[in-house]
């Protein structure tokens, strides 16, 4: 084989190499993406379950206080118009 020959076909194998690389981390990147949100997901939906669980004491939620309310009935039945 000529030198210049040999020369070629390592620069291809190196550019091969690369690409190869390349192309692996891309799909780790992928894999590492679609793994850690499947992982989240079932960790969330673990945590969920857990919380449901009806032999636990339940949340207090405080009753709500009476409000003062008025109607707009009682508003204009109570205006005074007159001009002064």
């Amino acid at each position: 084989m000529h030198l210049s020959c040999s020369i070629f076909i390592l620069a291809y194998m190196h550019l091969a190499m690369r690409a190869l690389i390349v192309f692996c981390w891309l799909v780790f990147s992928i894999l590492h993406v679609v793994c850690s949100s499947l992982c989240t997901f079932v960790l969330k939906a673990l945590h969920c379950l857990q919380d449901l669980d009806l032999r636990k004491p339940g949340v207090w939620k405080p009753t709500r206080q009476a409000e003062f309310e008025v109607t707009t009935e009682e508003v204009l039945r109570k205006a005074d118009f007159r001009v002064s």
